[in-house]
């Protein structure tokens, strides 16, 4: 799964809240496999949001339950 896959199934929220408090369309769900820092593999499934076409966005919970720092000195979730 190099670039992922778009999963078929049912997404989880029809909208997603922007900055700013406006409503952006979730058109489905991608899942893939990254490797954290440490060379561990760590398996996401994101949803996918209208007009969105080349940033990510991970969210404080999935830092949180993955106990994962942000180093903002090198731009990397350790």
């Amino acid at each position: 799964m190099q670039r992922g896959e778009r999963l078929r199934k049912t997404v989880p929220v029809e909208h997603a809240e922007g900055i700013g408090g406006f409503l952006l369309d979730v058109i489905g769900v991608w899942a893939f496999t990254m490797r954290n820092a440490f060379g561990q593999a760590v398996e996401v499934e994101a949803n996918i949001i209208d007009g969105c076409t080349d940033e990510f966005l991970i969210g404080v919970d999935f830092i949180k339950s993955h106990k994962a720092n942000m180093d903002f000195a090198r731009n990397e979730v350790r």
